[in-house]
């Protein structure tokens, strides 16, 4: 065989030319590839599984912690849609609601004493009224938007919107529209007046009681609320567990505000002392 690079001839089991040593047309150069250690490669893979595991438990507990709390901020503004607490644990109840868990009746009480307040209340008498269907629709237009949600390791903090018709501003309404209506010849308030009268008179025994104001009033506060502004809020109500119990969610802080917007009515701070108990308002 001849060198390519020299010319001399080689015998043909010669892999190198016996002159200039170099390679024959029966060999050719391949390097080997390098084994990377399986050793290296471990050291590199455990770890970052390691952390991509740490990452998604930490994910996984602030989903099952804020899944937990939202599903109680749910639970908490369907209860006080219906205004009855009868199937809450006592113990995590306020004073109030220990001894009356159904809330409509300390509502139906003050309305009664609102409505004994105006004119209204020196024609009827607000004990006979009926005064559910009004509750009903006070508590439906009732509304919650969840804004925001912050969770710790057993903390969480739930920003919450409520709104609903501005109460205070229907009872403003309410007087213009009854104003209104009562110089009309042809009104269901004349009416109702006419019919109450007979009613107060002594020789007029037919009926005890001749008008279903309840009826009346609902319809009044129905066409109030259509001309009247919604009342807005927005606050936080902050809960906690204790121990690894992450379904045993306590309110820990509460902003009064979401209660007012919920029901569209300015509680003032002292019924929320008698009735919720000492004050969880964080200072703003």
């Amino acid at each position: 065989m001849r060198c390519p690079k020299c010319g001399r001839m080689n015998d043909d089991q010669e892999m190198y030319c016996t002159s200039c040593h170099a390679p024959l047309g029966n060999t050719s150069y391949r390097p080997l590839p390098r084994k990377k250690s399986r050793r290296k490669r471990a050291l590199i893979i455990i770890p970052l599984v390691l952390i991509i595991l740490l990452i998604a438990g930490i994910f996984g507990y602030r989903f099952l912690i804020k899944t937990g709390c939202l599903k109680v901020t749910d639970m908490i503004f369907e209860h006080g849609r219906t205004l009855d607490f009868s199937d809450i644990d006592k113990n995590k109840l306020p004073d109030a609601l220990k001894k009356q868990p159904n809330a409509r009746i300390l509502v139906e009480e003050e309305l009664k004493d609102l409505i004994n307040s105006s004119p209204i209340g020196k024609l009827v008498s607000v004990d006979n009224l009926d005064l559910d269907p009004i509750i009903d629709e006070i508590v439906k237009d009732g509304e919650y938007e969840v804004v925001k949600t912050q969770v710790s390791w057993n903390r969480c903090r739930v920003t919450i919107r409520t709104s609903n018709t501005d109460f205070s501003k229907i009872l403003e309404t309410l007087t213009q529209v009854i104003k209104e209506d009562a110089t009309a010849s042809d009104s269901d308030l004349r009416e109702a007046l006419i019919e109450q009268f007979k009613g107060l008179n002594p020789f007029n025994k037919d009926e005890e009681d001749p008008v279903d104001w309840g009826s009346l009033l609902l319809d009044y506060y129905q066409k109030a609320k259509e001309q009247s502004p919604r009342m807005e809020k927005e606050g936080v109500i902050t809960y906690g567990f204790e121990g690894m119990n992450i379904t045993g969610w306590t309110i820990i802080d509460y902003d009064r505000d979401l209660i007012r917007g919920f029901y569209g009515i300015d509680i003032p701070d002292q019924i929320f002392d008698s009735f919720m108990g000492a004050s969880n308002d964080k200072e703003k």
